[in-house]
């Protein structure tokens, strides 16, 4: 009989824990996590892998406008060549005429003038539909690019959304979990899949490729003034007029930059505010660089000198190159473009640019010391660095989000970037993968240096110990998560320029 009791007691108390099991997973999927053998998962993760399927057919779509538009232009410039040749075939043959003198020869320059004259209409014609077709190709561009943009930076924000849920776990959650691991071998622990690792490192590559900077701007009424170098050289006061389809120069004012209108400049006539019309030369810009970004080959109209001094106006031959948002209130133009291995569009580089820029606005660079805080908003600091780090920068995160690097750096000449790598967390006993002699040897390999004198920590108890890497960068950009394997529990990154 107590057999038969003691029996009927451990299966009721094996019920009563199943049962409680049950319950805990139950409460944890309301919350928003699924329990997955001994991984806990949040259920929004499939949000960013469903939004990764869509990228490569937005990118297509916007490879597609830019290609359509480039066959565009080559097209424009054969038709702007041809009318070039009709105009100086027209100069010779009324030359001839102003010099005939028998009635045979009189007629047949006054025919020829006739059929290069009928030849010049048709090719004015056919200029005005291609500047309806450009355009529209123009807005197919814009409303690729901005999809492609709006899209990865809703990603960004779904897969922010989903780590906070991990590093700032609910206490709820925390203590279901715990539940569950009264009972359950192998403990379950909350962690991201690694499916959603990774897309997140899909997305911080196509991130990488998405540059941005706020412009701040001089403010005249409502009148937006911004300060442009052309050609490299001499730079403009320009009013910020996504109203003007092309930029439009002054002749003193292209002057300053090199431009000299010649009989060979096709003309164009443009209709003003006030409803007149101008005349003008269509030229070309070598080069015009706004903030960070130098786009090349811009396309401008310069005024005839009657025109007077006429304000410099920065239009859409250069903004539509961007996605771009103008905030009168903050007085600032924010420009964000794709970036593409393309000669018409490059980083700024050169004299007087800072060595390393960051291109994400919720990352800073801090000067590196003992006692330097490593995260923003937390007690964990630098206690120890060697002398190779003196006079570096650490690149940090302003919030306290999860530590995945999101942010690409410029660097605009050579640096050496210094990555220390945790290679244990044996406090509080959060899963980690740390670095092994394998990615040791492997980043060795890749031209890594191990260096020595680096320490970092919060409380005694919390036994951390780092690894020191240096590596030297040229100018170019650096994506710095690729660089180290996002499994490792932590990673903290310096830069100085080369002989700092």
């Amino acid at each position: 009989m107590r057999g038969l009791y003691l029996g009927a007691c451990f299966s009721v108390c094996c019920v009563a824990t199943a049962v409680v099991l049950a319950d805990a997973r139950s409460d944890l999927q309301k919350r928003g996590i699924r329990v997955n053998g001994s991984s806990a998962n949040v259920i929004s993760e499939s949000d960013l892998a469903s939004r990764m399927k869509d990228v490569a057919t937005l990118r297509r779509k916007l490879n597609q406008a830019n290609s359509q538009y480039a066959d565009h232009r080559k097209a424009d410039e054969k038709l702007t060549a041809q009318i070039t040749q009709l105009n100086q075939q027209l100069v010779a043959l009324n030359a001839q005429l102003a010099n005939v003198t028998d009635v045979a020869t009189n007629n047949r320059l006054i025919g020829a003038i006739g059929a290069v004259e009928g030849q010049l209409r048709l090719a004015y014609e056919n200029r005005q539909q291609r500047e309806k077709q450009e355009s529209i190709l123009h807005e197919q561009i814009s409303a690729a690019r901005d999809g492609y943009i709006t899209h990865v930076t809703a990603m960004r924000k779904s897969a922010d959304d989903v780590g906070r849920l991990y590093y700032n776990a609910d206490p709820e959650v925390q203590s279901l979990i715990s539940q569950l691991n009264e009972s359950a071998s192998p403990p379950v622990v909350l962690q991201p899949s690694s499916v959603f690792l990774a897309n997140l490192r899909k997305l911080d590559d196509l991130q990488g490729e998405i540059l941005a900077e706020d412009i701040k701007l001089k403010r005249e009424g409502n009148t937006y003034w911004a300060t442009v170098k052309c050609n490299g050289e001499n730079s403009l006061n320009m009013v910020v007029d996504s109203g003007a389809s092309t930029v439009l120069l002054s002749s003193n004012d292209a002057a300053k930059i090199g431009l000299r209108p010649g009989d060979k400049d096709p003309l164009v006539r443009l209709g003003v505010a006030d409803g007149r019309s101008t005349i003008g030369r269509l030229m070309t810009i070598r080069s015009m660089q706004l903030g960070q970004f130098t786009i090349e080959n811009v396309e401008c109209v310069v005024l005839n000198p009657e025109a007077g001094n006429a304000e410099p106006l920065l239009g859409m031959t250069f903004l539509g190159r961007f996605k771009f948002q103008l905030d009168g209130g903050k007085s600032t133009l924010s420009l964000t473009k794709i970036k593409d291995s393309a000669t018409t569009d490059r980083l700024v580089r050169g004299p007087g640019v800072p060595p390393y820029q960051l291109l994400r606005s919720d990352w800073e660079f801090v000067p590196v010391a003992p006692g330097t805080a490593f995260y923003s908003d937390r007690p964990f600091k630098i206690t120890r660095i060697p002398d190779e780090l003196k006079s570096a920068v650490l690149v940090r995160r302003k919030l306290n989000d999860p530590q995945w690097l999101s942010g690409e750096i410029v660097v605009n000449q050579p640096v050496d970037l210094f990555v220390a790598v945790r290679s244990n967390w044996v406090a509080r006993k959060k899963p980690t993968k740390d670095l092994d002699e394998t990615d040791l040897t492997r980043l060795t390999d890749e031209g890594w240096k191990q260096l020595d004198g680096f320490a970092a920590g919060a409380l005694p108890e919390e036994k951390w110990t780092w690894v020191l890497l240096r590596k030297r960068f040229e100018p170019g950009p650096v994506n710095v998560p690729a660089l180290i394997p996002r499994e490792a529990s932590r990673a903290l990154f310096f830069m100085k320029p080369v002989g700092a």
